[in-house]
């Protein structure tokens, strides 16, 4: 038996995957991409010295590189997808995962690693640095920290004034987490 109601309830305030946010977040990206890349820096103090050239979005990097000739190809890579890359100016990248209602696991984070040196081994890059974004309410363990080179919350995305029409998803995503 269904269950009818007169109110509309919207996906916004149900939807607990992380790709629902970053989608958002890349629409503030693209329409303005320097306040989030001001935050990065603020929270890794090795990214201070670099410009940010492009940022991407959903990027199954090592089908797209091989496919250009970029990267030698990796087979069991090729379905790998980043939630964010941002390519720099010098040639580096910053891979960004995100969550929102879940934590990070051991596989992921080992995938992330993995896919670091097979970036590294395979092209012309010199570093790729890895960031976490996840909910304020979440408290990784040491180990998982390790795996980033930094992180930042849905919170602190909320607080970006230039960003403040979407500061309500970015303030659900950061609330909706669950351990």
């Amino acid at each position: 038996m269904s269950h009818k109601t007169d109110k509309f309830t919207p996906w916004a305030s149900i939807s607990r995957e992380e790709r629902f946010f970053t989608a958002i977040l890349f629409q503030d990206l693209l329409r303005n991409p320097t306040p989030f890349w001001q935050l990065l820096q603020s929270k890794v103090r090795e990214l201070r010295h670099f410009s940010l050239a492009e940022v991407s979005f959903e990027v199954c990097f090592f089908r797209d590189a091989a496919h250009k000739g970029l990267i030698k190809r990796a087979p069991m890579r090729e379905k790998q997808t980043f939630d964010f890359v941002l390519f720099l100016e010098t040639g580096d990248i910053v891979i960004i995962e995100a969550k929102a209602h879940q934590a990070f696991i051991t596989k992921q984070l080992n995938e992330l690693i993995q896919a670091r040196a097979d970036i590294l081994a395979a092209s012309n890059i010199r570093q790729v640095y890895i960031m976490g974004l996840y909910s304020s309410k979440y408290h990784p363990m040491s180990s998982t920290l390790a795996a980033f080179t930094g992180s930042i919350t849905w919170n602190d995305v909320a607080s970006i004034v230039d960003y403040k029409s979407n500061a309500h998803h970015y303030l659900r995503a950061d609330s909706i987490f669950h351990n």
